[in-house]
């Protein structure tokens, strides 16, 4: 099946704009997508690829179909939950929401995870709260073992 292609995002905003094409091209994953999308349009990117390869399982490897119930930001991360998916899905999954601890959620440039406040945020160096210190500073500061150096 030939896919659509994808014209330029806004990437600077909630994704809402650009789930109408995630849905488009990906009907079958985002047929009940239940409790939303609440993510910025920097990780537009890579949840395509995510989800491009999620497809690709079930449509040429016999994996299940992942049908997508919530996709959001939680702890600075992407969660992409699911109501169905094999191992190797979940690996896919698992590797995405690692790969976006290290993309500014706003824009999609190389960023860090930061704290500022009690809000746990992936931002690049233009998009980072000024009072925003990394989650390693933060963890090390609070005395957590096994974090710090």
């Amino acid at each position: 099946m030939p896919q659509t292609p994808l014209r330029d995002t806004k990437k600077d905003q909630p994704m809402q704009e650009q789930l109408e094409q995630l849905r488009q091209r990906y009907p079958a994953i985002f047929a009940n997508l239940r409790w939303g999308f609440m993510c910025h349009g920097g990780w537009f990117d890579l949840i395509d690829a995510l989800c491009e390869q999620l497809q690709f399982a079930t449509d040429h490897n016999g994996a299940p179909q992942v049908v997508a119930v919530q996709v959001k930001e939680k702890f600075g991360t992407l969660s992409f939950y699911t109501q169905d998916a094999s191992k190797a899905q979940r690996g896919m999954i698992s590797m995405a929401a690692a790969m976006s601890a290290r993309l500014c959620e706003m824009c999609g440039q190389p960023g860090r995870t930061l704290v500022g406040g009690a809000f746990w945020q992936t931002r690049c160096p233009v998009h980072a709260p000024e009072e925003a210190e990394t989650a390693e500073e933060f963890l090390a500061r609070r005395g957590v073992p096994g974090i710090a150096p």
